[in-house]
């Protein structure tokens, strides 16, 4: 049986995944601010009031936002 020729070098045949991507550059700070934003978004869907949008005044609707904040705020301080 003849022996099959080995192949030192990796690169040889097929590239591996981790060399084909190129890493992209973006800003992690502004980043971590978008996630932030979207995590209070999601926080505050738990207020079905919110994005039903019951009232009928743009005055009630910003009292129970602010609601919203103060509750979802206090939550935060309570949880360890």
């Amino acid at each position: 049986m003849e022996s099959m020729p080995q192949t030192t070098n990796r690169t040889d045949g097929i590239r591996l995944r981790c060399m084909k991507r190129d890493r992209w550059e973006y800003d992690r700070e502004r980043y971590k601010r978008r996630n932030q934003v979207e995590r209070l978004f999601r926080r505050l869907k738990r207020f079905r009031r919110i994005f039903s949008r019951f009232e009928k005044l743009d005055v009630m609707f910003l009292g129970f936002i602010s609601f919203a904040f103060t509750a979802d705020g206090l939550r935060c301080v309570d949880s360890p």
